[in-house]
């Protein structure tokens, strides 16, 4: 009886190895063809947006009905000028005037002229990291004087 047991649920799962649809994932895409069914081993790969950054494995797996984890798309900051004209700030690089910074980049900013650092004058201290899609922008005040 116990031999019966085992072989129906071997039965079951050698029936019933195939993994639903890839799960979509935020900011990105499956870039591999999509079929109905996926077999145990089936594998699929991903690709993030324009600007997103793709965390991760690009390449997740059909195991036992289930899929691996797939990969995170991590946003860009966007550049606010607003923000930059509320801290009294100008890009350091007139060259890096792009609207967007990748999740790990560094922004570079300088005060506008008459203006300082209101909590220190240190280079260091006018570097931004674009993390997770924020910016923590320095903050420049008009001298007295």
């Amino acid at each position: 009886m116990y031999l019966l047991g085992s072989l129906c649920e071997i039965l079951l799962l050698s029936l019933n190895t195939n993994c639903g649809p890839p799960p979509s994932i935020e900011n990105g895409v499956v870039t591999s063809s999509l079929t109905e069914n996926y077999e145990d081993g089936s594998t699929v790969q991903y690709s993030c947006n324009e600007y997103h950054v793709l965390q991760g494995s690009i390449t997740v797996f059909c195991s036992r009905n289930q899929w691996t984890t797939p990969p995170v798309c991590i946003e860009p900051c966007t550049l606010s000028q607003e923000e930059m004209a509320k801290n009294n700030l100008l890009l350091r690089w007139s060259f890096d005037n792009r609207p967007y910074f990748l999740h790990g980049e560094f922004v570079e900013f300088v005060c506008k002229a008459y203006h300082t650092g209101l909590l220190s004058n240190s280079p260091s201290d006018f570097r931004a990291q674009c993390q997770n899609g924020q910016l923590l922008y320095p903050q420049c005040v008009k001298h007295n004087g």
